[in-house]
C-alpha cells in the first residue's frame, strides 16, 4: 500500500479563476522586481549627465542590490510572523545602512 494518488483520475482540475489569478500575480511580481533594475538601464544617461565613471555609478547600484538581497528574507520572515508594517518600517529606517 502506498500513500498518494491512486490514479490520474484523482487529480482535480485547476479552475480558470485560479489560473487567471496566478497569471496576474506573476505579472505583478515581475513588474515589482523590474523596478530594481531601472537604474542599471539608465546608468549611461546618468554617467553622461553627471560626468561619472563606471566605478562611481556601479558601486551604488551593486550595493543596493546586495543590501536588498540580504535584507529581503529577514523582513519577509518578520512580516510572515505577525510584525506590523509600521513596526517593520521603523526598524528599517532606524537600522544602519
Amino acid at each position: 500500500m502506498h500513500v498518494g494518488l491512486e490514479s490520474l483520475d484523482d487529480i482535480k482540475p485547476i479552475h480558470s479563476g485560479a489560473k487567471y489569478a496566478l497569471i496576474i500575480l506573476t505579472g505583478i511580481n515581475l513588474l515589482n522586481y523590474c523596478d530594481r533594475y531601472v537604474p542599471s538601464a539608465v546608468k549611461t544617461l546618468i554617467q553622461d549627465d553627471l560626468h561619472l565613471d563606471d566605478t562611481q555609478t556601479s558601486l551604488p547600484l551593486t550595493s543596493f542590490i546586495l543590501v536588498y538581497m540580504a535584507t529581503s528574507p529577514i523582513f519577509g520572515y518578520l512580516a510572515d510572523n505577525g510584525w506590523s508594517r509600521p513596526k517593520l518600517m521603523c526598524c528599517k529606517c532606524l537600522s544602519p545602512g
